[in-house]
């Protein structure tokens, strides 16, 4: 009597936790990876959602609002390093995508 035998082929596929981290205008964010390198998702520094940071209704809470350069910024800050710091600032980012409106730091990066 023969006995037969399937191949078994077996994938494993690594899924990298994705952290999201959101700060209110003029706070400061750590960014770090221990073991592993940070790799950014995206960034938006900006205001796309009413309900994070919001401070009161006297302050706009335009949600048409998102500097286009901020995850280029934030990339060349941390990609490839094991920590960093960025600040959630007009100063920071050298630019203003809404006078007027309260914004917030929203960074997603993965441990590579």
């Amino acid at each position: 009597e023969r006995e037969s035998f399937v191949p078994v082929i077996m994938q494993f596929f690594s899924i990298t936790a994705t952290t999201r981290v959101v700060i209110c205008a003029g706070g400061r964010m750590l960014l770090i990876c221990e073991p592993g390198e940070i790799n950014i998702v995206q960034v938006l520094f900006g205001r796309t959602d009413a309900s994070i940071c919001s401070l009161s209704s006297s302050t706009s809470t335009s949600t048409d609002c998102e500097l286009s350069t901020a995850d280029a910024k934030v990339r060349s800050e941390c990609e490839g390093q094991t920590s960093c710091y960025v600040l959630a600032s007009s100063s920071f980012f050298r630019a203003e995508p809404c006078l007027g409106t309260t914004k917030y730091l929203s960074v997603e990066y993965q441990c590579v």
